[in-house]
């Protein structure tokens, strides 16, 4: 078989699909999955099965057959050249240097320099219902784009994003921005991610929705003026005069008059006096009955009554003093926790939850929790937490809890995926307000090798199409807090490419059938199956596996 580089139609790099620079085992694996692909064993025992029936063999299947086995073959063919000479160091290094002499160099190639006018938008305070627009542009100052991608890193409910052009990878494209201020009061941040050729820049998105201040206007009274009587003659010099005037009966009828307004006045007196103590009793009642309700009610409504007492008082030196110390050393007003696993959701049993706590330790403010980032947040379970108006808040002393998706089983080999969890938390009073956020991995707990092991074996097959079968024994204790547990890549020993990446198991309702394997094991006992050919006998297997809260292993065991 010819190496010369001149004999090709084609570069045997090209053929193998690998770049100039690869290395010998790089070459090794794609020649074997390439070889993998083809399939040519398996083309030519499809065609075998079918030549065995003979005549009841249906020809026109058998002609397909032949067709595929002879393009096969003349890819094969190619192949195994490509993997000849490449996999030679010496062989490699003539062909190198034929291949330089025949092809011109090409030339050096100018990655992509993506350039953005700015390196974040702060849109400043704004108040709710208010709108803002902003924009910035991305250019590329170096080689061609094949592709380009602008888009949220998570899409906030107040934000929208407008590209032009909208299509291409024309420069250079603008990117305007509009944030409508609906969402609660506090710091809110997004990230708008460029994505050129896998290259990402991100252009953060910040702006701060204000509480409308409560209104701190002291009551000063106004002095009265005090009352001066105009000057008048002595009141009995003035009644004894006209007592004097009077006649005899004049003076009786006076008398009489007199003594009736004492009664009515006397009477007055007593009915008021009566109506006021009655009164008086009615107020202490329903005050009584009022503080019975108030030490009835629960935690909450006492942290409130509290939070408004405390934060009526302070000044506005204390309320912009606690956001700039909270600026400063954040956990010493705001403590954000993982206490412990989450609360299952019946409805997504795929998910395991982690568990996280809320703490205000403020004095004057409360504070408000954002959308959060990474795993998306789940429902929100509430130990003390409470609301004012327009806003989802705590108050000094408030705990919130909060249900976080961490692990997420996708199925298949892509198995268990563990999400990072970021929550955004602002410290907020009526001066001013400061957001966070704090970011948690979720723990590893598990060491997978404690509670999965394999034991295998080779088996003969009667399947026509490969020559054995390999069997594994999967041992999963029945104690390990999660499952499934995911299965991935299989390797061997001796490295050949004469097995399958697949496995398989037996069929539910046909024991005698192997049907493709769900890639994933429970507690208990699990067999599973590889297939083999060319006549492979493998001296050892190893099997990745994956599971929640555990970092990801390999299990291996020698073959019987």
């Amino acid at each position: 078989m010819s190496g010369s580089a001149q004999d090709q139609d084609q570069d045997l790099y090209t053929v193998l699909g690998v770049p100039r620079t690869a290395t010998g085992e790089e070459i090794r694996k794609q020649y074997h999955k390439l070889s993998k692909d083809i399939g040519l064993p398996h083309l030519k025992g499809l065609l075998n099965k079918y030549e065995a029936l003979g005549d009841l063999a249906d020809e026109d299947t058998v002609k397909i057959l032949k067709e595929k086995i002879e393009e096969a073959s003349e890819t094969q063919l190619l192949l195994n050249q490509a993997n000849e000479v490449l996999s030679d160091p010496v062989k490699r290094a003539k062909y190198d240097a034929e291949l330089d002499s025949l092809t011109p160099p090409p030339p050096p190639e100018v990655p992509p320099d993506i350039v953005i006018d700015c390196s974040g938008m702060d849109l400043g305070r704004m108040k709710e219902a208010d709108s803002k627009v902003a924009s910035f542009v991305v250019d590329n100052k170096g080689g061609p784009v094949v592709s380009i991608n602008i888009d949220w890193e998570r899409q906030p409910v107040w934000g929208e994003i407008q590209v032009k052009p909208t299509l291409g990878t024309v420069f250079p494209i603008e990117v305007k921005v509009t944030v409508k201020a609906t969402t609660a009061g506090g710091r809110h941040r997004a990230k708008i991610l460029v994505n050129a050729d896998g290259e990402v820049k991100a252009v953060p998105v910040v702006f701060t929705c204000v509480v409308e201040p409560v209104s701190d206007t002291t009551y000063t009274p106004t002095a009265t003026p005090a009352y001066t009587p105009s000057p008048r003659a002595p009141l009995s010099a003035s009644v004894a005069k006209t007592v004097s005037d009077m006649s005899r009966e004049t003076k009786g009828r006076v008398l009489t008059l007199l003594l009736i307004l004492g009664v009515v006045l006397f009477g007055g007196y007593l009915i008021h006096s009566r109506l006021a103590y009655v009164d008086e009793i009615s107020t202490q009642e329903v005050e009584q009955a009022t503080r019975s309700v108030q030490q009835t009610e629960e935690l909450p409504n006492q942290i409130s009554e509290s939070f408004a007492t405390q934060n009526a008082t302070a000044s506005r030196l204390d309320l912009e003093g606690e956001i700039s110390a909270f600026a400063r050393n954040p956990a010493a007003f705001v403590t954000i926790e993982r206490i412990g696993a989450g609360i299952p959701n019946k409805e997504e049993p795929w998910v395991y939850y982690g568990l996280y706590e809320v703490e205000n330790h403020s004095k004057f403010s409360w504070v408000t929790i954002g959308e959060g980032s990474g795993s998306e947040v789940g429902d929100f379970y509430t130990s003390v937490a409470l609301p004012v108006p327009d806003n989802d808040a705590l108050y000094p002393g408030g705990v919130r809890q909060l249900n976080a998706g961490e692990e997420l089983y996708y199925g298949g080999a892509a198995g268990w995926q563990a999400g990072r969890i970021c929550i955004d938390v602002t410290l907020n009073n009526q001066t001013a307000n400061y957001g966070i956020e704090k970011c948690f991995n979720p723990p590893i707990e598990m060491d997978l090798s404690q509670y999965v092991h394999i034991t295998a074996r080779t088996l003969p097959t009667n399947n026509i199409n490969h020559t054995g079968l390999l069997e594994v024994t999967f041992e999963v204790d029945k104690e390990i807090p999660y499952l499934p547990v995911s299965l991935g890549e299989i390797t061997m020993t001796p490295e050949t490419d004469s097995y399958y990446d697949y496995l398989y198991q037996q069929d539910p309702t046909d024991s005698r059938v192997l049907v493709m394997s769900q890639d994933a094991v429970s507690s208990g006992t699990t067999v599973e199956y590889v297939y083999l050919d060319n006549n492979y006998q493998p001296s050892s297997v190893c099997i990745n596996i994956g599971d929640a809260y555990a970092a990801n292993g390999k299990v291996c065991s020698s073959v019987q």
